[in-house]
């Protein structure tokens, strides 16, 4: 069975729950309408996404999994890539 997905939009409260929920975690950081032009994903926790309050409601949209994997095959079917990792955290 497939990872469940979760995406976020205008949602910051659900958001963090997931985020504190979720330490083994992962956040793909995404336009507020995810495109190909910008993925980047994360590990949680990562000094990217810790501290900003308006993380969904900024022009961004976040779309969470406890695995990579999960993530990696919904941008690759959705946009015919994986996305961008984070130099910092090196999901």
């Amino acid at each position: 069975m497939p990872e469940p997905l979760e995406a976020f939009v205008d949602d910051e409260d659900a958001y963090n729950h997931w985020y504190r929920q979720h330490w083994r975690g992962y956040v793909l950081n995404a336009d507020r309408r995810p495109s190909d032009r910008y993925l980047m994903l994360h590990r949680v926790p990562c000094p990217h996404l810790e501290g900003n309050l308006q993380w969904t409601t900024s022009g961004y949209s976040k779309v969470c999994s406890p695995t990579k994997e999960a993530l990696d095959a919904w941008t690759q079917s959705e946009f015919g890539r994986h996305a961008d990792r984070c130099s910092t955290c090196q999901p």
